[in-house]
């Protein structure tokens, strides 16, 4: 099966979280939308694992997702072996007990 590269993926998930339609991303990033929507698939069980894995042990009956705040450091370093570059992605989510008005920071952090 073929895959898209990188970067086209990346501009399509951009696309998509910046509210753009799946037409409309078809046409700026010139990939099918069938293909887009297989990368949407693709990226929420992604997504789904990392919640799965990280949100445990919550006593909260409803969940209110209330911020979501992105930060993407990057490391340049010179060695012996050469020239290499260190991405490190984190995600913060806000997350509030409807029901008790208890917020919660969760934290999620990864290397690229």
């Amino acid at each position: 099966m073929n895959r898209l590269p990188l970067a086209t993926r990346t501009q399509v998930i951009n696309c998509l979280v910046e509210g753009n339609s799946i037409r409309s991303t078809e046409r700026m990033c010139d990939v099918h939308r069938d293909t887009i929507c297989r990368l949407l698939v693709e990226v929420g069980e992604g997504c789904q694992h990392i919640m799965d894995e990280k949100m445990r042990y919550l006593t909260c009956g409803r969940l209110q997702v209330d911020e979501i705040w992105c930060l993407a450091t990057r490391t340049l370093w010179v060695g012996r072996s050469g020239v290499g570059l260190s991405v490190r992605l984190y995600s913060y989510v806000g997350v509030i007990d409807a029901f008790h008005g208890l917020g919660h920071g969760l934290v999620i952090g990864g290397d690229l």
